[in-house]
């Protein structure tokens, strides 16, 4: 048998979890929320509150907060945590992340140099229609980076998607390529 006092202290301790619940689900944001203020926070270049926004979302599994905690923390020399957090979102298949993490590893920021892991990242960067990973892929199989040996037939493969994507770098070259071939 419960008596009228302790009802009460039931009914003040239901009630007090009830309304702490309730409050925590009216303070949650979503990781896009997060997302959001930590964009608008680094558009008005404050970089300490925009890290705090998007730390929350990217241990929510947000990618694009992922790969904008990486930018920053990669432009502030925490190569090892950048390099982590690129991995989760470039994993998700974020592109951003994909070119920053193959940009670390293919210099050895945050790590040891990885060629192979760099291409790999590049490739499925280009992939997916990043011209910047294109033009970074037809650059290295011109000259043979990347510890691959020079390929001209990749290099203009990359080159001529490039252009095709719109690049007006790799338009020019594919042009005076042209030019160059139609003059031989």
């Amino acid at each position: 048998m419960i008596y009228p006092k302790q009802f009460r202290i039931y009914l003040t301790i239901f009630l007090s979890a009830a309304f702490c619940v309730s409050s925590a689900s009216v303070l949650a944001q979503t990781a896009e929320e997060y997302h959001e203020k930590g964009m608008a926070e680094y558009n008005e270049i404050n970089y300490g509150a925009a890290m705090s926004n998007f730390r929350k979302a990217a241990d929510m599994g947000h990618a694009p907060s992922q790969t904008m905690l990486g930018t920053l923390l990669d432009a502030a020399e925490y190569n090892e945590e950048a390099r982590d957090w690129f991995k989760r979102a470039a994993d998700q298949g974020n592109t951003d992340a994909q070119l920053g993490l193959a940009r670390m590893l293919a210099i050895g920021d945050g790590g040891e140099i990885d060629f192979p892991g760099a291409l790999k990242l590049y490739t499925a960067a280009a992939e997916q229609g990043s011209l910047e990973a294109m033009r970074v892929l037809e650059t290295n199989y011109r000259k043979g980076g990347f510890g691959v040996e020079a390929d001209s037939e990749r290099a203009d493969f990359w080159l001529e998607k490039a252009a095709a994507g719109g690049d007006r770098w790799s338009k020019e070259q594919l042009a005076a390529r042209r030019a160059s071939d139609e003059d031989s």
